[in-house]
């Protein structure tokens, strides 16, 4: 049996989850790895604002059409100086 998800960390974890799993299906890799991280260390000192993010990812992710061409699309670890 499972439990439905009450608190707020459950929640924002596991938006965040499909968030990062939708945002490296789309080939923001980096941005995934990004938004990972800003939501795991916000879920253990504001779980409100971890989810908060995790919505605003979502939303953001809900926008994306098709998969980013890599052409295209230059990540910040491809941009030299």
């Amino acid at each position: 049996m499972s439990e439905p998800i009450t608190s707020e960390a459950q929640k924002a974890s596991n938006l965040s989850i499909a968030v990062t799993q939708g945002l490296h299906a789309a080939g923001l890799t980096e941005e995934a790895r990004i938004f990972q991280g800003i939501v795991a260390d916000l879920i253990y000192t504001n779980p409100e604002g971890a989810l908060d993010v995790a919505k605003q990812g979502l939303s953001r992710l809900q926008k994306i059409k098709a998969p980013i061409d890599p052409g295209v699309y230059a990540s910040a670890a491809d941009i030299t100086m």
